[in-house]
């Protein structure tokens, strides 16, 4: 939570299902630190902000995987890096205000999605897979459903597994193994995130027994 990529799309549970008591103690207490942190750099905050964000959009394309910033890079979209990220920022804030009443465990696994896929990220960052892991396991575990929905979240909390034990090295490996390792972790993130999304339209998993 320490790098804004990471902090800034939780900030939206905290300014729709937290108050803005919650938004005033999460917003000074995040300048605070951030202040104190830049005391200790040879560079103004600004810059670093600028350096920050050049840096990310700059290796995107050859360090980064599985997010929207190395996605539009494969296809020589780069341009549209910011304004696909913003997009999808802002897409995450108004289902987030739709859905502020719902089961927050669902809202911390789309929120943790949405953040690993927005913008640059490496591997370290694959940890907020955690979160929606969490919310798939709860709705396998809840008890039969009439849809099959708790055993389509086991189905895909088992290849959520599965790929995440792949090692990080299988991606440094020589031709076809990097974009095999990319594509599937995409698909299955992205199977993760429908289901969410398709969860949060229907009957909220905080009335389902866990």
């Amino acid at each position: 939570m320490l790098k804004p990529s990471d902090a800034v799309p939780f900030f939206w549970l905290v300014l729709f299902a937290g108050g803005m008591r919650s938004v005033l103690l999460v917003g000074v207490s995040y300048v605070a630190l951030t202040l104190l942190a830049a005391a200790f750099q040879p560079v103004p905050l600004p810059t670093l902000w600028v350096q920050w964000f050049t840096n990310a959009s700059t290796i995107a394309a050859s360090a980064g995987y599985a997010n929207l910033n190395a996605w539009l890079s494969a296809v020589g979209m780069e341009r549209w890096n910011a304004a696909a990220s913003l997009l999808a920022l802002l897409g995450l804030g108004i289902w987030t205000y739709r859905h502020r009443q719902g089961d927050l465990w669902v809202a911390l696994g789309v929120t943790g999605l949405v953040t690993r896929l927005w913008t640059y990220h490496l591997s370290y960052d694959d940890l907020w897979i955690l979160l929606p892991s969490i919310a798939l396991f709860r709705l396998a575990s809840s008890g039969p459903a009439a849809d099959g929905s708790d055993v389509l979240a086991g189905v895909v909390l088992a290849a959520a597994a599965v790929v995440m034990l792949i090692p990080e090295t299988v991606r440094h490996l020589s031709a076809p193994w990097p974009l095999v390792f990319s594509v599937s972790h995409t698909i299955v993130w992205t199977a993760m995130l429908v289901l969410l999304l398709a969860c949060a339209e229907r009957v909220p998993l905080q009335d389902h027994a866990v």
